[in-house]
């Protein structure tokens, strides 16, 4: 029982250290008044572009670059999302991962090219940070469950799973 309550003890104490010390904050790290208005190429500005509801257009591509540009954005991270549904927006829509928003995608990255700025991009299409309509529930996200410590009363080590959490439920196919 000792040896448990010294390794929590020491468990905690090192978690501790280290929020601590992921907090510090430099001194010598504040910008003076000059250098917050005319930042140096290491302050770069970044954003999230969303490409909202497959409403993308060579011109509006090139239209949304310049401006960033103006405001010294230096990088953009392009999301494909949806707010309005099928809802018409007046344009042909180009849908995430064909070959026409490969088009579009090559576009945007020639335009940022040419304006000296760079181009991330969201890892799939929609909101959420996995996934889309094309992954199936045998291939969708799992989590697993399963915690190996040793005990105390035996040698070696042991696997012990722990039951699913009731909100967890729903994402196991």
């Amino acid at each position: 029982m000792k040896k448990t309550t010294f390794f929590l003890h020491l468990a905690f104490s090192l978690m501790l250290f280290a929020i601590a010390t992921g907090c510090r904050v430099k001194s010598d790290s504040a910008p003076d008044a000059v250098s917050f208005k005319d930042p140096d190429s290491t302050s770069a500005i970044h954003t999230w572009w969303h490409w909202m509801d497959n409403a993308i257009t060579r011109e509006g591509i090139t239209a949304d670059l310049e401006a960033m540009k103006e405001q010294d954005i230096s990088t953009a991270t392009i999301l494909n999302v949806s707010l309005f549904g099928e809802r018409d927006l007046g344009i042909e829509p180009v849908f995430f991962n064909s070959p026409e928003w490969h088009e579009m995608f090559r576009w945007a990255l020639e335009e940022a090219s040419r304006l000296g700025m760079t181009i991330g991009v969201h890892n799939c299409d929609g909101w959420s940070t996995s996934g889309g309509p094309w992954i199936t529930p045998e291939h969708s996200i799992r989590v697993e469950r399963v915690v190996t410590f040793p005990l105390p009363h035996r040698p070696g080590r042991t696997a012990f799973p722990y039951p699913v959490p009731r909100w967890l439920g729903s994402l196991q196919g």
